[in-house]
């Protein structure tokens, strides 16, 4: 049984941490897994199986594995140490204040694999390194760096980091057109390259949706986003799109489930509109899944998306999805005949809103009852090696 180390920041609630979670279910009879955690934080790590070893957390990991906003969950003292780190980190980029943080935390051992679950989000980013702890901390036969962002966008396509890519043995794509545009810009490493699925955990979202029944005004075309509420999410202009649909007397209730950065600006907007009857703000919810079976429709208005783990959330309860073009969108919604994507600019999502409620919300789409991750799993050990 090949033994396998894996690294990510942390497990708070968060796409790649799902993944990583669904991932483990899948493969935690196959192979001997220590778990590596920058922080032990989150609401995701009851969910890691229980034949996943994790390792003991680390003092000077721990600056790496959570942000500013989330440092108070260590203490006063913490928030404003790692307060000053993050500065100087800033000033100076990732190749000091970073480096010396993993430089403290070498793992003993050998491992067959490492796998850095996470990309980097830019040399002057402090929650980040997991890339340079799997390249200078672990001895393995073979290394692994997962990406799972659109790279033309992450802050990690610079060339301090596209020079650690270099050094991996392998790195896994989420999805053929993430691969693709990773490609673009680094060519090089094509024969290297490979993709690698998200699993989804259907089972586990089945039954959490039936877990609760939640009360749901059928009068009205029910609207959910399940996201972080930051810029790149597109939020605030699908709010303005909502309000002018409601303005039309179109008879919309959109639920919003999550939290971050623009929380605020968005509570903001529904208060001064008056809105609060048909724009709900939910928060995060470990599980959406019950709010998510009683909809009509799920909205993504992202600027810019990678592969989220939501498409496959929605095929496990057939919720359509409206999805602006973001680089997977066609390859995970449109050809799996999920649902709609539409261009990337407020008017198309507007014009397909409209269509889809007029028209009807099922029109052409396929349902899924038998779903598994076959594909997924295949890829995973191909990856890996025999």
């Amino acid at each position: 049984m090949k033994k396998i180390a894996i690294v990510i920041n942390n497990l708070m609630m968060g796409g790649i941490q799902k993944a990583l979670i669904n991932l483990l279910n899948e493969i935690e009879d196959f192979y001997d897994i220590d778990l590596i955690l920058f922080s032990h934080q989150g609401d995701l790590i009851e969910k890691v199986p229980p034949k996943i070893n994790i390792l003991d957390e680390n003092k000077y990991l721990k600056y790496l594995g959570v942000e500013q906003s989330k440092a108070s969950i260590y203490g006063n003292k913490f928030y404003y140490f790692r307060f000053l780190l993050m500065i100087l980190n800033r000033i100076f980029g990732s190749k000091s204040i970073r480096k010396r943080l993993i430089n403290k935390a070498r793992v003993k051992g050998n491992y067959d694999v490492a796998i850095s679950f996470t990309q980097n989000f830019g040399y002057k980013v402090l929650s980040s390194g997991c890339n340079e702890f799997v390249l200078n901390n672990i001895n393995s036969n073979m290394k692994i760096s997962f990406i799972h962002g659109d790279f033309d966008r992450l802050d990690c396509n610079n060339k301090y980091d596209n020079h650690l890519y270099s050094k991996f043995d392998k790195i896994a794509c989420v999805s053929e057109s993430t691969r693709e545009i990773f490609l673009k810009t680094n060519s090089l490493l094509r024969e290297k390259t490979f993709t690698v699925k998200n699993c989804t955990n259907y089972n586990e979202i089945i039954n959490l949706a039936n877990e609760e029944d939640i009360k749901i005004d059928n009068g009205f075309v029910n609207i959910i986003t399940v996201a972080r509420i930051s810029q790149e999410k597109g939020l605030v202009r699908a709010f303005y799109i909502i309000k002018r649909l409601i303005s039309e007397n179109y008879r919309i209730k959109w639920y919003i489930i999550g939290d971050g950065p623009q929380k605020g600006i968005i509570n903001n907007l529904i208060i001064e509109s008056h809105l609060s009857e048909n724009i709900i703000l939910v928060g995060n919810q470990l599980n959406p899944y019950k709010y998510m079976r009683k909809m009509s429709l799920f909205l993504l208005p992202s600027v810019h998306e990678a592969a989220p783990m939501v498409f496959n959330e929605c095929k496990a309860l057939n919720l359509p999805i409206l999805t602006t073009n973001t680089s997977s969108a066609m390859e995970l919604v449109e050809n799996e005949k999920i649902g709609w994507v539409c261009d990337n600019d407020d008017l198309s999502i507007y014009k397909n809103l409209k269509r889809i409620i007029d028209k009807g919300l099922h029109l052409g789409l396929v349902e899924f009852y038998d779903v598994n991750n076959t594909l997924e799993l295949e890829q995973f050990k191909n990856l890996i090696g025999d």
